[in-house]
């Protein structure tokens, strides 16, 4: 019969934030896990701000990690979840209590260098993903404790996403990575040497961007030019809107569903280099401290020009 075991019973978590627990397992090959909790709580992965995500992952013969991260609109107190391991029909259950605590204020200044030098950062299914030179990939659910993962290559590595159950990076010369797990990767075969710098998954399809064409995929596995735009793209991003990309001297596109893409008219001549969607709306960052906003990706406005240049932009 199935075995489930939790190396702990209490589990305390502050709004934002992440926490793991280790299952030990036992019943052989073709064991079923499930986590149960109080109605409307509990979302796989990460993304709604009221509720409790999670994700199991298995990480050796008889055991398994339950990551939980706590929305940050997610309310103090006791949540108690129910775990359940099954096979050939008998089954064995293990109780955890989720304490959300309230958030304790902390030091910014206390910062620690990495090695080699990181490139982006990505937040794709619940996870950071750190990319940088050297085929450098680091991932963590927490952004505190990180985990080195084996590409397989040397290229630099820009942005990461993920869709249909499966993680994408990308990077120099046309290099595209897939994985399920974020511990084996695939590279798949180039399209362009060009270089992508961005990578976004919306609306049942993922898109790259870079000094080439916009490429295209439904599966991060086969991939398809759709557009050559005149200049070199820095980012892209999805939002109820569609996808919206930038780049060289104000350039700012947008695509319904990301395979016909339409050139909008430019708000500044500034090179923008990220943009990104928030419940606001778009926002894209670029040289001389531009930012500009559209509510729908598709009319845009400048709100600022600040001064020193702004190369990234993120939303939390």
């Amino acid at each position: 019969p199935p075995s489930l075991r939790l190396e702990a019973e209490t589990l305390p978590l502050e709004p934002g934030r992440a926490a793991q627990v280790r299952l030990l397992l036992g019943g052989g090959e073709g064991l079923r896990l499930e986590v149960e909790g109080p109605p409307g709580l509990l979302a796989r992965g990460w993304g709604d701000p009221a509720r409790l995500g999670y994700a199991l992952e298995a990480t050796a013969p008889g055991e398994a990690l339950l990551t939980l991260w706590a929305g940050e609109g997610l309310r103090a107190g006791t949540y108690p979840l129910r775990l359940r391991a099954s096979l050939g029909g008998r089954g064995a259950e293990a109780s955890l209590r989720v304490v959300v605590q309230d958030p304790v204020l902390r030091p910014l200044e206390d910062w620690r260098p990495a090695r080699p030098s990181l490139l982006g950062v990505a937040f794709a299914a619940g996870f950071f993903l750190a990319l940088g030179e050297g085929g450098t990939l680091l991932t963590s659910p927490h952004g505190e404790g990180w985990t080195p993962r084996a590409t397989g290559v040397q290229a630099r590595l820009f942005d990461a996403a993920h869709g249909r159950g499966r993680f994408v990076a990308v990077g120099e010369d046309g290099t595209i990575l897939v994985s399920p797990n974020l511990r084996a990767w695939e590279r798949v075969p180039p399209l362009t040497p060009e270089w992508l710098f961005g990578t976004a998954f919306g609306g049942g399809r993922f898109v790259a961007v870079g000094s080439g064409p916009i490429l295209a995929s439904e599966d991060g596995r086969a991939w398809r030019p759709v557009a050559r735009p005149r200049g070199s793209l820095g980012d892209v991003a999805w939002g109820p809107g569609g996808f919206v990309a930038v780049g060289m001297g104000g350039a700012l596109l947008h695509s319904p569903e990301g395979l016909a893409w339409n050139p909008l008219a430019p708000a500044t001549q500034a090179h923008l280099r990220g943009v990104v969607h928030g419940w606001g709306g778009y926002v894209a960052v670029g040289d001389g401290g531009t930012i500009l906003h559209s509510p729908d990706g598709k009319g845009w406005t400048r709100v600022a020009s600040l001064g020193p240049d702004l190369v990234a932009i993120a939303h939390g």
